[in-house]
């Protein structure tokens, strides 16, 4: 019996146990569920903000028309003492020359979009790029080519082909103007000595002091005196000099490639040589483009103080019609291709030239958009071609078409003859919100009268002062406006007004702005985490602009239909168990 209620006893306490174990386990599940909001309950919307205004009634306004730079007038309809109404035409332009303007702009921005379009599948290229070790360069063309005949052939990412300088018609050069004299044509070896070989009056054990680090400047001209900053010059180990965007070869420098002496023939073994642009003019900016001479392939004796313009330039484009320095350009060398060039590229090298692509992308990204504003901006002269009346008076004042403007007085003035208007000023940040036929609300400041008033016109010339109030910002410019008043009962002539007019942002109901906190960003994405199926998910969101410091714009990634967790706490992950819960209990 003893034996049997200890067993019970331990029966029981493995019950209770197992049921804390349970219920513990019930309790750590209760507490890792995470709670979701409604985004619809969280969301808010946006319109715009209320633009405030100072103005003046009046009763004598007038049209002021002055003619656009750069736009000829082909026809005036009216003439002085002509009583016109809103909306009758008063001059129009002769708009040739603003069509061309329009195309080639549209030229331009076409060219732009085509060099995004490359850079983009660039950084691609560069991305899926392999890196060598950092032992590794770029290996010189190595295989033998058939010497004879002109090849020519260019590589995307340079600019410019080549010919080998082969057979007698290889080249005729041009004489220009003397460079270094000739010192004598090289030995085999005197140009780079063998760093291995010791000079017989030195004692090998001997220790040099520390050399100064010379820095190697980027060669405009290249001769054979002209120091490469590495190399043999074998055709594994050729010599490499560090050059400027079209260097010039020199007569002596090709020469000594092609192994002439004192005569017309070869007496000296052939050498090789590697022409390169690197990025800041330095030999450890990143390799750019490069061309490989080689010394074979050089027939005959060039005089050594002829000058040979060649073109080697990193830009891309099409290859200039013209150089710019006056001279003709001479095809000379293999350009090695851009793709040998980038499968040299080590990993540090590969990273800086994909941060250099995506700058030259956020570049051309920024000039297309620039690019736009003016097209917008041109085809908004086209949509003026007719210059209307917009108040109903007299025509006071007609000038020459001939002779345009004089002494600044408007080429066309209108009068109004009846009705009451609002004069005012705008801010120059708020001209591409405001457009005439856009209507304001305002009210009398001595009676508190309300009315109406529609924009009818926008002066393309900033006023010399804000007398009538425009935001206040003394570091822009303010351009009169004026607003006609169809309903005028109870205003009256020269007295003040304030306006107001709902600026349209573009977003509207539809757009969704989220409380900050809810979002969060890491390595410059953002994101939120939303309940799917019951189930915590990170989901990627793009946002747009922040209003107030407080919320932020969700353009695309999560809907008002969808429900977000509080993105802190230490059960928030993914994949944990979500709860649905009202706003009340996220601040209460």
């Amino acid at each position: 019996m003893k034996k049997r209620l200890v067993l019970v006893i331990g029966g029981i306490a493995g019950v209770c146990v197992a049921a804390v174990g349970i219920w513990l386990g019930y309790g750590k599940m209760s507490k890792s569920t995470v709670k979701v909001y409604n985004v619809s309950d969280l969301a808010q919307g946006y319109w715009g903000d209320p633009m405030s205004l100072n103005g003046m009634i009046s009763s004598d306004v007038s049209q002021d028309v002055h003619l656009t730079d750069k736009q000829i007038v082909e026809e005036v309809y009216v003439s002085e003492g002509d009583q016109v109404d809103v909306g009758d035409p008063l001059l129009s332009y002769d708009m040739t020359l603003v069509n061309i303007e329009l195309e080639v702009e549209k030229l331009n921005k076409e060219g732009m979009e085509i060099q995004k379009k490359g850079t983009e599948q660039e950084i691609e290229k560069l991305k899926k790029q392999k890196p060598v070790p950092e032992s590794s360069k770029i290996s010189s063309p190595g295989k033998d080519e058939t010497e004879g005949a002109a090849q020519t052939t260019s590589f995307s990412g340079v600019s410019g082909g080549f010919t080998r300088l082969s057979g007698s018609s290889a080249m005729e050069p041009k004489t220009g103007a003397p460079g270094e004299e000739d010192k004598g044509e090289k030995e085999p070896g005197t140009g780079t000595p063998d760093p291995g070989t010791p000079d017989p009056g030195q004692e090998p054990d001997k220790e040099e002091p520390p050399k100064e680090e010379v820095k190697t400047e980027a060669l405009e001209r290249i001769d054979e005196h002209s120091k490469p900053y590495k190399g043999s010059g074998t055709k594994e180990d050729p010599f490499v000099y560090l050059c400027k965007e079209n260097p010039i070869l020199m007569g002596s420098l090709l020469n000594m490639l092609g192994g002439f002496g004192e005569g017309d023939t070869k007496t000296l073994p052939e050498q090789y040589a590697q022409l390169e642009i690197r990025e800041g003019d330095t030999v450890d900016g990143l390799l750019l483009t490069a061309l490989y001479l080689d010394g074979r392939k050089i027939v005959e004796k060039c005089m050594p103080e002829e000058e040979y313009q060649i073109r080697l330039s990193a830009v891309k484009g099409e290859e200039p019609e013209e150089n710019p320095k006056g001279d003709e350009f001479y095809d000379i060398g293999d350009e090695i291709p851009q793709d040998d060039i980038i499968a040299g590229y080590t990993k540090a090298e590969l990273e800086k030239a994909i941060q250099e692509k995506q700058k030259d992308l956020k570049k051309l990204e920024l000039d297309i958009k620039e690019s736009d504003l003016k097209i917008q901006k041109i085809s908004g002269k086209l949509e003026n071609q007719t210059i209307k009346s917009t108040i109903k008076g007299t025509v006071k004042a007609v000038g020459d078409p001939e002779k345009g403007e004089t002494d600044g007085k408007p080429f066309i003035q209108v009068v109004s003859s009846e009705g009451l208007y609002v004069r005012g000023s705008i801010s120059e940040l708020l001209l591409d919100k405001v457009k005439p036929g856009q209507m304001l609300t305002g009210s009398s400041m001595e009676t508190g009268t309300p009315f109406e008033a529609e924009i009818k016109e926008i002066s393309p010339y900033p006023a010399s002062s804000n007398y009538f109030g425009g935001g206040g910002n003394s570091n822009v410019s303010y351009y009169p406006f004026t607003a006609y008043i169809a309903q005028a009962e109870g205003l009256k002539n020269q007295e003040y007004v304030s306006l107001q007019a709902e600026i349209d942002t573009g977003a509207g109901a539809d757009a969704l702005y989220l409380q900050k906190p809810f979002v969060r960003t890491e390595d410059g994405k953002s994101y939120v985490y939303c309940s799917v199926k019951g189930r915590l998910k990170k989901q990627e969101i793009i946002t747009g602009k922040t209003l107030w410091g407080s919320l932020i714009e969700i353009k695309s990634g999560l809907t008002r239909e969808d429900k977000v967790a509080f993105p802190y706490g230490k059960g928030v992950k993914e994949n944990a168990r979500t709860k649905d819960a009202s706003i009340d209990e996220l601040y209460y």
